[in-house]
């Protein structure tokens, strides 16, 4: 007699969720968005300036080392 193997698949119903959870749900989805990309432009806001301040840095370095010599940019 062949042993038979039972496998267990829940069967998951189709939800029925209340519009009102629909509705939170999104509304919390859609808020976790935002800070995230929130989060993303403020780093990326830092890099920017950090990047100003770096660059101009290296401009005014540059200057003053290079004096009058400014032909080796170019």
């Amino acid at each position: 007699m062949p042993t038979v193997r039972h496998h267990h698949h829940y069967h998951v119903e189709p939800a029925r969720v209340p519009l009102l959870v629909k509705i939170i749900g999104a509304i919390i989805v859609i808020w976790v968005a935002f800070a995230v990309i929130g989060a993303v432009f403020k780093v990326l806001g830092f890099l920017l300036v950090a990047a100003a301040v770096v660059t101009v840095g290296a401009i005014g370095y540059s200057a003053i080392k290079g004096g009058s010599d400014r032909k080796r940019i170019r």
